[in-house]
């Protein structure tokens, strides 16, 4: 449609002498005696601008999250400008040479309708894309996350740093019952035993758990035990004492110390026996259940090379998902 309105208008940019011309015209005159498409240059280059339009609407570009109205206007309205402003340069062939007018016209409306081919595309990705207000965007990929604290006595907090509407935020996953349904996934050196085991040794230390580690990295989880321990004798010194016996023991200034057994003192030691001291899991004094004697077969039996043809071992050890276990029994204090 805009070639034959080029045609129409600009007739001297083509050779008088040239067979086609007559042929050319005289389909264009039939074409304007029927519909009436070039009685009036409006009327034809506002048909090119629906065609246009409905060019952009069914188009699909690349989504690009930095395209935004304003640029979507800056193009629609040079285009615009270029497109319908050059009509009046038509009326002016009285006056310049309509050849030089003639061309001029034309690279005034290539140009411009250039401009709103560009800016119909960048509407159609504006009106086919996602807000950018919607949390689930596929531009950012930002949602906001927890950032309440939900606590009882057996939770265990992990702070996290996220971005969220071009801010970092610091947010909480709380993992309210530790006791199931938790499993830490990770490749090597993935920072597991950084950013969730030792996370969860302070914390359930502090809060008056006893535990039990298997330190296959000795002695980095025997100093952060260590370390935990002697932070909660500081801060937290009634930890392990059990509820029934808080206010006596508070009157009495005697609170429940459990013994630590670390390294440069009494150490657990299940690869060279020679080099161990001895510890009674399953003293009768803190055997107040059944469950101690689980404990002992999980401590007695723990995953190595050597142990794992023993045929019972699978069956007994298959609750021990990760290699710190910790439990709210009552301390031994013999």
């Amino acid at each position: 449609m805009l070639l034959l309105h080029c045609l129409w208008y600009c007739h001297e940019l083509i050779y008088p002498a040239t067979w086609i011309r007559n042929y050319l015209y005289n389909f264009l005159s039939t074409l304007n005696t029927r519909l009436g498409l070039f009685g009036n240059p409006f009327t034809s280059k506002a048909l090119v601008l629906l065609l246009l339009f409905l060019y952009a609407i069914g188009s699909k570009g690349k989504i690009d999250p930095t395209i935004g109205r304003s640029q979507v206007f800056r193009y629609s309205a040079t285009g615009l400008l270029l497109f319908i402003g050059s009509i009046p340069i038509l009326y002016a062939k009285t006056f310049v040479s309509p050849v030089a007018i003639d061309g001029l016209y034309m690279a005034l409306t290539i140009a411009g309708t250039m401009q709103l081919i560009k800016g119909g595309q960048y509407l159609s990705r504006i009106l086919f894309t996602r807000s950018p207000n919607d949390i689930f965007n596929d531009a950012s990929e930002e949602f906001p996350q927890n950032e309440t604290l939900v606590q009882n006595e057996f939770s265990v907090h992990f702070q996290t740093l996220y971005s969220y509407k071009g801010q970092w935020r610091r947010g909480l996953i709380n993992v309210v019952n530790p006791f199931r349904s938790v499993i830490v996934l990770g490749l090597q050196g993935s920072e597991k035993t950084f950013a969730v085991l030792i996370q969860a040794l302070w914390q359930s230390i502090y809060k008056g758990y006893v535990a039990y580690v298997y330190d296959f990295k000795f002695p980095d989880l025997t100093e952060e035990a260590y370390n935990a321990y002697l932070k909660t004798l500081a801060e937290n010194t009634y930890a392990w004492t059990p509820a029934d016996e808080l206010t006596d023991r508070k009157r009495r200034n005697d609170p429940v110390i459990p013994k630590f057994y670390r390294s440069g003192g009494p150490v657990l030691n299940f690869d060279d026996i020679e080099f161990s001291h001895r510890c009674n899991p399953i003293d009768a004094d803190g055997m107040t259940d059944v469950m101690p004697g689980g404990r002992c077969r999980c401590l007695r039996s723990r995953p190595n090379s050597d142990v794992e043809l023993e045929p019972d071992l699978g069956a007994e050890t298959a609750g021990r998902p990760v290699p710190v276990s910790f439990s709210r029994s009552r301390p031994s204090t013999s």
